[in-house]
């Protein structure tokens, strides 16, 4: 039996409805945007490109905030890369840099290390530029060169200045951290080779300077962490012969009688509240050198097998501190 003309009408309509409508069936629309209406990556690529700005912040600022099913297709470093661009092309100086910054915590939690590099790299050229352009500081070129940071085109070789310019700053602060006593002094500084590094892959394509630069202070610094590892085994080693003298004492015992006798026992002296509190202290210090080293490993550019003696010591300190906290001190020993 046929449709009636009612009936067709309505089918039609529906089918009609739901071949229009992309979002309930998973369709793309016309235009190549995907189902929640957001520009695909190379879209938004393509408005950079043109330089039409605003209009791909627009579609950034939808895309990075997709989840789930819906944000598969899009790279969440690129997009933010392309959005501090656009900040930057618009002259949105301190979203630009917070935005790049944005960049390089999504590529350091990926262990992405080029691609922190770049983006470390702009969020520093940005903050060392006044008025979108960086003029150099040292070298034959001091107060002569000028590059505007917006034309990417020259934006190459305003890294290449800054990159100079932040080698020349650095040795004074190096010079000190290598003379430094404080693994502390050496960390701090590490933070600021970290920068510099980065700045050196992104303009020169290589860390070959730094890394030599910094192969002294690495060592600097795996010696003050064996040292400091030794030392928290010698105080270690000395709070468990204190606990472990023994002494002598008179007490009275009370007899299935109810009398009271008097009688000697022996135990360990034990635990002073000083020997836990420096235990406790130990231990948080012996447990930060694995990070630690990993973290100076990659600001330095050395292996982390550098410091493998001090790691390897740490460890010792946590064990000693584990056995002198878990010793029951208090037990008669005779």
């Amino acid at each position: 039996m046929g449709l009636t003309k009612r009936k067709r009408w309505v089918v039609l309509a529906g089918c009609l409805y739901f071949m229009g409508s992309g979002v309930l069936l998973g369709q793309t629309r016309p235009g190549g945007t995907g189902a929640a209406g957001v520009p695909t990556m190379g879209e938004l690529n393509a408005l950079v490109e043109k330089g039409e700005y605003r209009e791909a912040l627009k579609g950034l600022f939808r895309a990075t905030e997709l989840k789930g099913e819906a944000a598969m297709g899009y790279d969440r470093y690129e997009l933010l890369m392309l959005r501090g661009e656009c900040q930057l092309q618009l002259k949105e100086q301190p979203s630009a840099r917070e935005t790049f910054a944005a960049a390089k915590k999504e590529a350091d939690a990926g262990e992405k290390v080029e691609r922190s590099a770049k983006a470390g790299a702009m969020e520093l050229l940005i903050s060392r530029s006044t008025a979108f352009t960086y003029k150099a500081n040292t070298g034959e070129e001091k107060d002569k060169e000028v590059v505007s940071i917006l034309d990417r085109t020259k934006r190459g070789r305003a890294m290449q200045l800054l990159l100079a310019d932040e080698m020349a700053g650095v040795k004074a602060r190096y010079e000190a951290a290598l003379k430094a006593k404080s693994l502390l002094r050496v960390m701090e500084f590490a933070k600021v080779a970290s920068g510099v590094r980065s700045l050196e892959l992104v303009a020169a394509g290589n860390n070959t300077k730094t890394t030599t630069m910094f192969a002294d202070l690495a060592k600097h610094a795996a010696e003050l962490m064996d040292a400091e590892g030794t030392a928290m085994l010698a105080r270690a080693g000395a709070i468990k012969r204190r606990a472990e003298v023994l002494v002598t004492e008179q007490v009275d015992v009370v007899d299935p009688a109810g009398k009271r006798l008097p009688t000697t026992r022996i135990r360990r002296v034990g635990l002073t509240g000083a020997d836990k509190l420096a235990i406790k202290q130990m231990a948080e210090t012996s447990g930060k050198f694995a990070p630690a080293a990993k973290e100076l490993g990659s600001a330095l550019g050395t292996a982390t097998g550098t410091f493998e003696s001090a790691v390897k010591k740490a460890g010792e300190v946590l064990v000693e501190c584990e056995v002198l906290m878990l010793t029951d001190y208090g037990v008669q020993v005779k």
